[in-house]
């Protein structure tokens, strides 16, 4: 991600509200919005940069080098600095898988379970559930299974155990975390 220079000037500021609807919890971005729903505001030069990313500019300063403008609301339209946190790329897949809310759960309720509908040339794995796990901003193939629970229980056993993660497990009954 390539940090876009934002210079906050009387005329970004009159263009940004004009786009902006206040409701008694989020202020929605009314104009233009990219395929994910979030809003996009050009900052000069035949340069655009998130909506987010202006709001957050314009309320709290500079956005440190490498930072995301993370949603508290999970709305992506939303530009209300009150609903908008930094975070690194991390921070940003640790609160979407904790919020249930990547495209991994649109066919199951796991953490770090996908289903492969298609197999790759040369494999067979079409129709089978698999196990992948987030680490550094980066998503890690960790296992291909027939069932559903496998691919959970896989996830679970290599997100405690290699990476000691205790927040994101499926089934923390197993490992002794719940209270």
């Amino acid at each position: 991600m390539a940090d876009i220079p934002i210079i906050i000037n009387q005329s970004l500021i009159k263009r940004f509200w004009e786009k902006v609807e206040k409701t008694d919890n989020c202020w929605l971005w009314k104009a233009f919005k990219n395929k994910r729903g979030y809003g996009k505001i050009g900052v000069g030069s035949g340069v655009s940069a998130n909506a987010t990313r202006v709001s957050w500019v314009m309320h709290h300063g500079e956005i440190p080098e490498g930072m995301f403008i993370c949603h508290k609301c999970d709305n992506p339209s939303c530009i209300n600095p009150d609903h908008l946190f930094l975070g690194t790329r991390q921070d940003n897949v640790n609160d979407m898988m904790l919020k249930k809310r990547s495209r991994h759960f649109q066919k199951n309720n796991y953490y770090g379970v996908i289903r492969e509908e298609r197999g790759h040339e040369g494999t067979n794995v079409s129709g089978r559930w698999r196990s992948v796990i987030c680490i550094d901003g980066e998503m890690k193939k960790i296992g291909c299974h027939l069932s559903v629970l496998e691919a959970a229980r896989n996830y679970d056993r290599i997100a405690y155990m290699k990476y000691g993660l205790r927040d994101r497990l499926n089934f923390p009954e197993e490992y002794n975390l719940t209270g």
